[in-house]
């Protein structure tokens, strides 16, 4: 694979990202998708849960797309315990 899609860290890149690249996590029934529309200027960060989407964010930069997408898999993985 060309190096120019993916950083050091294994994220795509933001030159991936204008290519078609998605970059998507699954853990169990959780599925979070960070991808930037064709000719868009945006980046999306969408939450699947069983396949229905929880949650839909629509950033302006990469930098604050990448936080809300590992935002989200905190948030939301189902093997996160409650604070008691």
């Amino acid at each position: 694979m060309d190096n120019r899609f993916r950083n050091k860290n294994g994220d795509v890149s933001a030159y991936g990202f204008i290519c078609g690249y998605i970059q998507e996590r699954t853990i169990g029934k959780l599925r979070v998708k960070l991808y930037q529309e064709a000719g868009a200027r945006f980046y999306q960060v969408i939450v699947f849960y069983n396949d229905l989407r929880i949650k839909w964010e629509t950033l302006e930069t990469l930098k604050s797309a990448r936080a809300e997408y590992r935002s989200a898999i905190r948030e939301h993985r189902p093997d996160r315990k409650a604070i008691q």
